[in-house]
């Protein structure tokens, strides 16, 4: 089981391996929350086709920008155990939370809480994911991260350490990095001060960028997006006309695709289709993200109004 909208890594990673692909869908509505009765509904589904195997969640959310609150991470908790299936978390994003009403809960934190509370959710089981290419490191530049598995067996953790031992001739930069995210300086430390200095620095423009690209987007005409919660991007609703929507179906091509194509060759603006995400039937997106800086983000904004402007009236 899978989200929808989803990064497509996954659906092709099950692809390759002959699995396939349940969707739950994510409710744009609600910020892009999920209810415990689409996540039944989708299950049914998928077991009607075969055997579940396993629910992958990403928080915060890939490509919707979306953060999970305590209450709906333990819902994925809840439900892996009733259904006796693991979690596989994506939480690469986990530095990036730019909502002050919202806060990062991590599955092993909220399965521990859970575990203390009722013995149920002893066997749970979690695999959850970080990498130092998001954050405030790498942003994409910088290629390293690890799996922490919670509650695996012996035999299933002989397989795994099997498999990492083939991975001859290791990224070591990105080993490096690793090392260094999960070990920052502390305070008193020579380079403490300059740690934190930056840091807060890169955090502030990313949070600002967040706001810059939520709010300037919500202002074009026949452009939406939910506010960029956290992560790096936005899942952007866009109003396409019907003689556009047509006349991409007649090339064979997504609207969505189709407007992407034109936005970058009209205005240089590089984004990628919703379609290539997974979206509701009858609704189109693009994926933008908020790393450029701030005054070419303006511009993108402006350039991006324009070319709105000028396509709804070419295919109205």
């Amino acid at each position: 089981m899978i989200p929808k909208p989803q990064y497509p890594l996954y659906s092709a990673a099950l692809s390759m391996f002959g699995g396939t692909s349940q969707y739950y869908a994510c409710c744009e509505e609600a910020d892009w929350s999920v209810s415990k009765e689409e996540l039944e509904r989708s299950y049914a589904e998928g077991s009607s086709n075969g055997k579940v195997k396993g629910i992958a969640v990403i928080n915060p959310g890939n490509p919707t920008g979306n953060v999970l609150s305590f209450d709906e991470v333990k819902i994925f908790i809840e439900f892996a155990r009733d259904n006796n299936i693991p979690i596989l978390a994506d939480e690469v994003y986990q530095m990036n939370i730019y909502d002050d009403t919202k806060q990062f809960h991590s599955f092993k934190k909220v399965l521990r809480m859970l575990q203390k509370e009722d013995s149920t959710y002893n066997d749970v089981q979690l695999m959850s994911f970080h990498s130092t290419s998001k954050g405030i490191i790498g942003e994409c530049g910088l290629r390293g991260g690890y799996t922490e598995f919670v509650g695996m067996s012996d035999e299933v953790m002989a397989l795994f350490v099997k498999v990492a031992s083939t991975s001859l001739s290791s990224n070591t930069l990105g080993q490096i990095m690793c090392g260094l995210m999960v070990t920052p300086p502390k305070k008193g430390d020579p380079s403490y001060a300059l740690f934190e200095k930056e840091t807060k620095g890169i955090f502030a423009g990313m949070k600002e960028r967040a706001k810059l690209l939520t709010d300037g987007l919500n202002a074009i005409p026949g452009i939406s997006t939910r506010t960029i919660q956290g992560a790096m991007y936005s899942f952007a609703k866009v109003d396409i006309p019907k003689k556009a929507i047509e006349h991409a179906e007649s090339m064979s091509r997504s609207a969505d695709a189709f407007w992407c194509l034109k936005l970058v060759e009209k205005t240089g603006i590089v984004c990628v289709p919703g379609s290539g995400f997974g979206q509701k039937e009858g609704s189109f997106h693009f994926r933008i993200t908020i790393l450029p800086p701030a005054p070419m983000l303006k511009d993108m904004l402006l350039r991006l109004r324009e070319f709105q402007e000028e396509f709804t009236k070419e295919w109205a």
